[in-house]
């Protein structure tokens, strides 16, 4: 899977600059994170649960620059991974964004596959 960041401004340095801070910063804060939410069919459950970024994904966050200029991250992701999407939506953007304030959202997230 592959999420593609929108940036304002030039990206040249910081698509270094994400890349060097995904595999070292934020891998090592981010190995174990204690998710709270709601779950189940009408998501009337709450839950507690302890999150291990290894049960989910087969490595680091990968920054690079897409064909069309933007920044991608991309996460390759376990045939058996369940919480994928909590991990992106819900940990990984809030904390890239707090760390770089110039990236401005999604352009998009899609499965490479």
């Amino acid at each position: 899977m592959v999420v593609t960041l929108a940036v304002e401004g030039s990206s040249d340095t910081l698509v270094i600059e994400l890349a060097s801070w995904l595999r070292s910063d934020w891998m090592t804060r981010s190995q174990v994170w204690n998710w709270s939410g709601k779950t189940g069919p009408d998501l009337s459950v709450k839950a507690d649960l302890t999150l291990r970024y290894t049960d989910e994904f087969l490595g680091s966050p990968e920054a690079f620059t897409t064909e069309g200029g933007s920044i991608g991250v991309r996460l390759t992701g376990k045939p058996s991974s369940k919480f994928w999407r909590d991990w992106i939506a819900s940990k990984l953007l809030p904390d890239i964004k707090r760390k770089f304030p110039m990236i401005t959202g999604v352009g998009g997230i899609r499965d490479d596959g």
